[in-house]
């Protein structure tokens, strides 16, 4: 799939905060693709450090509203393509936060 293509199915499988649109964006650090997603469901997106080194999720608050924001590290060598389809795939499977 094409990045503009992986992009779009992370905004439509994304579960977004209340009245805000999933942003997805993709950049690279040190050699390393990273892709990101924000204005998630702070609810459904479990608080996490990252799980094995690749993926962070994170809350955030500010000024009455909430929300999560997804990040997936690229290893060294891997493809944009491929680090955005990680994040299509935790979007798709995080299951809700236990109440």
């Amino acid at each position: 799939m094409s990045i503009d293509t992986l992009a779009a199915a992370i905004v439509d499988a994304a579960i977004a905060a209340d009245g805000k649109q999933p942003i997805v964006r993709l950049g690279r650090v040190y050699d390393r693709w990273i892709a990101e997603a924000s204005n998630l469901a702070h609810d459904v997106y479990a608080e996490s450090g990252y799980a094995l080194d690749r993926i962070f999720c994170s809350h955030v608050e500010n000024s009455n509203r909430e929300w999560a924001y997804v990040q997936v590290r690229g290893s060294e060598g891997e493809s944009s393509e491929a680090v955005l389809e990680a994040l299509l795939e935790f979007v798709r499977t995080e299951t809700p936060v236990p109440a």
